[in-house]
């Protein structure tokens, strides 16, 4: 699959002869970038102003608790117990694991990596460059 991919871009999107990427992976790092969505989906929200948030595939919760934090939202009561990502809580099973704090926030945890599945694309695909 990842070779059809690297095959299908080298046709579709040819890195120019001046060395510069082609568009669509400009295109590609502007749409679907973690870094840059998480910064849109920010935007979004300080533009809308919703009275409720919820996401979904979110795999930076303390960086989103805090950007939040900076333009009024909160991620749980004040006296609420201070998050623990999950692969640090205490318990043997990721129910034990997910049941050992009060937040709502659990990311899908593959056993195989010890990291969600999106977390590992993200850092797959920041080792590639």
């Amino acid at each position: 699959k990842e070779a059809r991919g690297k095959e299908l871009k080298e046709i579709y999107n040819a890195d120019r002869e001046d060395g510069s990427a082609g568009q669509l992976t400009i295109n590609e790092q502007a749409i679907v970038g973690c870094e840059h969505r998480l910064l849109r989906v920010l935007w979004m929200i300080t533009v809308t102003q919703p009275d409720i948030i919820a996401f979904q595939e979110l795999d930076n919760f303390e960086f989103m608790k805090e950007e939040l934090g900076k333009i009024g939202y909160a991620c749980g009561r004040q006296d609420a117990a201070e998050y623990v990502p999950i692969k640090d809580r205490s318990g043997e099973t990721y129910g034990e694991r997910l049941a050992a704090s009060p937040w709502a926030f659990a990311p899908k945890w593959g056993k195989k990596r010890g990291m969600s599945t999106s977390r590992f694309f993200l850092e797959k695909r920041t080792k590639a460059g």
